[in-house]
Protein backbone atom coordinates (compact mmCIF):
# COMPACT_ATOMS: atom_id res chain seq x y z
CA UNK A 1 0.00 0.00 0.00
CA UNK A 2 1.14 3.74 -0.94
CA UNK A 3 1.07 5.02 3.07
CA UNK A 4 1.58 8.57 1.31
CA UNK A 5 -2.01 8.99 0.61
CA UNK A 6 -2.62 9.41 4.26
CA UNK A 7 0.44 11.89 4.90
CA UNK A 8 -0.42 14.12 1.69
CA UNK A 9 -3.66 14.48 3.09
CA UNK A 10 -3.30 14.94 6.51
CA UNK A 11 -0.34 16.03 8.85
CA UNK A 12 0.29 12.50 11.37
CA UNK A 13 2.81 9.99 11.64
CA UNK A 14 3.40 6.30 11.04
CA UNK A 15 3.82 3.85 13.98
CA UNK A 16 4.84 0.53 13.65
CA UNK A 17 2.80 -1.48 15.99
CA UNK A 18 3.17 -5.31 16.63
CA UNK A 19 -0.51 -7.14 18.29
CA UNK A 20 0.39 -10.94 18.95
CA UNK A 21 3.08 -11.14 16.73
CA UNK A 22 2.08 -9.25 13.54
CA UNK A 23 3.77 -5.88 12.42
CA UNK A 24 1.45 -3.08 11.05
CA UNK A 25 1.24 0.09 10.27
CA UNK A 26 -1.09 2.78 12.03
CA UNK A 27 -1.40 6.37 10.69
CA UNK A 28 -2.27 8.67 13.73
CA UNK A 29 -2.99 12.19 12.40
CA UNK A 30 -1.62 14.99 14.55
CA UNK A 31 -3.19 17.10 15.68
CA UNK A 32 -6.17 14.66 16.62
CA UNK A 33 -9.53 15.62 15.07
CA UNK A 34 -11.71 17.07 18.03
CA UNK A 35 -14.31 14.50 18.31
CA UNK A 36 -11.18 11.41 17.42
CA UNK A 37 -10.32 9.99 21.33
CA UNK A 38 -7.27 6.94 21.14
CA UNK A 39 -8.55 4.43 22.82
CA UNK A 40 -6.67 3.42 25.83
CA UNK A 41 -5.14 0.49 24.77
CA UNK A 42 -3.97 2.23 21.66
CA UNK A 43 -1.83 5.05 23.86
CA UNK A 44 0.41 2.28 25.29
CA UNK A 45 1.40 1.56 22.12
CA UNK A 46 2.26 5.44 20.63
CA UNK A 47 4.04 5.75 23.79
CA UNK A 48 6.02 2.40 23.57
CA UNK A 49 7.04 3.56 20.57
CA UNK A 50 8.01 7.25 21.67
CA UNK A 51 9.79 5.77 24.51
CA UNK A 52 12.43 3.99 22.20
CA UNK A 53 13.49 7.30 21.37
CA UNK A 54 14.71 7.81 25.07
CA UNK A 55 17.33 5.37 24.78
CA UNK A 56 18.45 7.88 22.22
CA UNK A 57 18.46 10.97 24.82
CA UNK A 58 17.85 9.80 28.03
CA UNK A 59 17.75 13.65 28.53
CA UNK A 60 15.01 15.73 27.16
CA UNK A 61 13.18 18.40 26.78
CA UNK A 62 10.18 19.22 25.28
CA UNK A 63 10.88 20.75 21.68
CA UNK A 64 13.39 18.06 21.94
CA UNK A 65 10.87 15.16 22.13
CA UNK A 66 8.72 17.20 19.32
CA UNK A 67 11.49 16.66 16.52
CA UNK A 68 12.79 13.02 17.65
CA UNK A 69 9.15 12.27 17.14
CA UNK A 70 8.19 14.10 14.59
CA UNK A 71 4.93 15.21 16.64
CA UNK A 72 3.73 18.81 17.44
CA UNK A 73 4.79 20.54 20.44
CA UNK A 74 1.61 19.98 22.49
CA UNK A 75 1.23 16.34 21.90
CA UNK A 76 4.81 15.93 22.72
CA UNK A 77 3.81 18.04 26.23
CA UNK A 78 0.63 15.50 26.59
CA UNK A 79 2.88 12.44 25.93
CA UNK A 80 5.78 13.63 28.49
CA UNK A 81 3.21 14.29 31.02
CA UNK A 82 2.05 10.84 30.86
CA UNK A 83 5.43 9.71 30.97
CA UNK A 84 6.13 11.63 33.93
CA UNK A 85 3.17 9.76 35.42
CA UNK A 86 4.10 6.45 34.78
CA UNK A 87 7.60 7.43 36.22
CA UNK A 88 9.31 6.69 33.01
CA UNK A 89 10.68 11.04 32.81
CA UNK A 90 11.54 12.40 36.31
CA UNK A 91 11.63 16.33 35.33
CA UNK A 92 15.11 17.68 36.54
CA UNK A 93 15.35 20.18 39.99
CA UNK A 94 17.57 22.60 37.03
CA UNK A 95 16.27 25.94 36.61
CA UNK A 96 16.25 26.14 32.78
CA UNK A 97 13.94 26.90 30.10
CA UNK A 98 12.91 24.90 28.64
CA UNK A 99 12.42 22.26 31.13
CA UNK A 100 14.98 19.46 31.15
CA UNK A 101 13.12 15.75 31.88
CA UNK A 102 15.35 12.65 32.44
CA UNK A 103 14.53 9.18 31.83
CA UNK A 104 16.57 8.06 35.16
CA UNK A 105 16.24 4.15 35.13
CA UNK A 106 17.57 4.28 31.33
CA UNK A 107 20.65 6.78 32.68
CA UNK A 108 21.21 4.21 35.47
CA UNK A 109 21.31 1.51 33.20
CA UNK A 110 23.96 3.42 31.14
CA UNK A 111 25.90 5.02 33.04
CA UNK A 112 25.48 2.96 36.93
CA UNK A 113 27.88 0.98 38.63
Amino acid sequence: MDRSIFTANAPGKFWEVSVEGYRDWAFIPDPLPEAWEIPPEIWSLLLQARIEHLFESPAITIPQFSDMCGIRYNTAQTDIERLVRANILTRSDIQARPKIYFASKILDIAYGD
